[in-house]
């Protein structure tokens, strides 16, 4: 009975959430040119089912103040997921579309921000669930970046005559997997030839 009693009394009429963004999922790298399709889910933790709620969904570069990307979505009725029970034992969510977003620069971070406002009739009573962040950045789909030689070393020396097997470092900066990617080396004497 204390259990129910401590769960009802912390439980508020009027509380969603902006739970997780799942489009495009936290620290990966977006192809550019591609559209890619944002998506949050939220989640309804209050026993009312409100009127109406905006969520909106803002894309940023990393360290601007301006968003590149910010639209708002209504929902009414249906379309917000139902009220919980008491004792809640889960919460009723949804995942929420928004309009495609085409990132044209190589090499940018961005910082996602999804966030429930604007609750009718009453205002979210909870309001420190509102915000749900994550970050990408964009690369092009194939894109393999030097880093490095690991052998030979600069300005080493090899007798002639002697097989050298170079190794050298390797990235994927890109969007897609890569397994045996063909490399080719090119070492010069000191000549330059």
């Amino acid at each position: 009975l204390m259990a129910n009693a401590l769960t009802w009394a912390g439980q508020k009429a009027y509380d969603l959430s902006a739970d997780i963004i799942t489009n495009p999922a936290n620290q990966t790298i977006e192809t550019v040119g591609s559209p890619l399709i944002p998506m949050v889910q939220i989640s309804n933790h209050g026993y009312q089912i409100p009127s109406s709620v905006t969520v909106r969904f803002q894309i940023t570069p990393y360290g601007s103040a301006t968003p590149v990307y910010s639209h708002d979505t209504v929902h009414t009725g249906a379309s917000i997921p139902a009220g919980v029970s008491i004792p809640a034992t889960a919460f009723p969510s949804l995942v929420i579309q928004f309009p495609a977003f085409t990132p044209m620069l190589q090499g940018v971070f961005y910082e996602d921000t999804a966030i429930v406002l604007n609750l009718q009739p009453v205002a979210d009573q909870k309001p420190l669930n509102n915000i749900a962040t994550s970050g990408f950045k964009t690369g092009y789909a194939n894109d393999i970046q030097a880093i490095g030689f690991e052998f030979p070393q600069a300005n080493s020396y090899q007798s002639a005559g002697v097989l050298l097997t170079p190794v050298d470092s390797l990235r994927n900066v890109g969007g897609n997997d890569w397994a045996f990617v063909p490399v080719v080396t090119l070492i010069k004497d000191q000549a330059g030839t």
